[in-house]
């Protein structure tokens, strides 16, 4: 299909702005069925969740794209150790070397909020080994700029970017929260 709207990060760049966090989460809301899918009826793992792949049609449809980091996982087997995905994304656990598997997308969903709203990803400023040695080290440290958020979404980032993957919540959860809600209601 094509995303004649291009991605979001065009869509940031080109604005030379923040998306709203009403906007954010219309885009969350279907980034969320997205994934969902992907997991649930396919067992993939997307592995590079981040606002450069999300895209827009003229329909304003979003879309999730670039599955080159994807992995299917076949007959049961549901974690894998390999190193791959976008440094300033990846979820603590790709980084530490450890089994990881879908709530790694969901780390990277978290962050990918975070880029929405503060038009960037936290550790920006760091060269992409140190941030990789950061956020395995010391997982999300927070907002630049707390006062701008709602407290709907700072929960909602703090449910997706746990340092612990069994802590995160999951898709169906992340659905019916509040924030996300917003979105489906506008």
């Amino acid at each position: 299909e094509y995303c004649d709207r291009g991605s979001l990060r065009d869509v940031l760049d080109k604005r030379n702005k923040v998306l709203s966090e009403d906007q954010i989460a219309i885009v969350l809301n279907d980034v969320l069925q997205g994934i969902k899918i992907l997991h649930t009826r396919y067992w993939i793992i997307h592995r590079d969740i981040k606002a450069a792949n999300i895209l827009l049609n003229s329909s304003l449809q979003v879309k999730v794209a670039d599955f080159g980091l994807a992995r299917k996982f076949d007959s049961g087997a549901t974690e894998t150790t390999t190193l791959v995905g976008t440094p300033y994304w990846m979820a603590p656990e790709i980084i530490s070397g450890t089994n990881y598997s879908f709530p790694a997308d969901i780390w990277s969903l978290g962050i990918t909020a975070v880029e929405l709203a503060e038009g960037s990803p936290p550790y920006i400023e760091y060269q992409p080994t140190k941030a990789m040695l950061e956020i395995a080290s010391k997982g999300f440290t927070g907002f630049r700029c707390p006062e701008l958020h709602s407290p709907d979404f700072i929960d909602f980032v703090g449910r997706c970017i746990k340092k612990d993957p069994e802590e995160r919540a999951t898709i169906e959860e992340l659905i019916e929260h509040p924030f996300i809600q917003r979105g489906s209601r506008l």
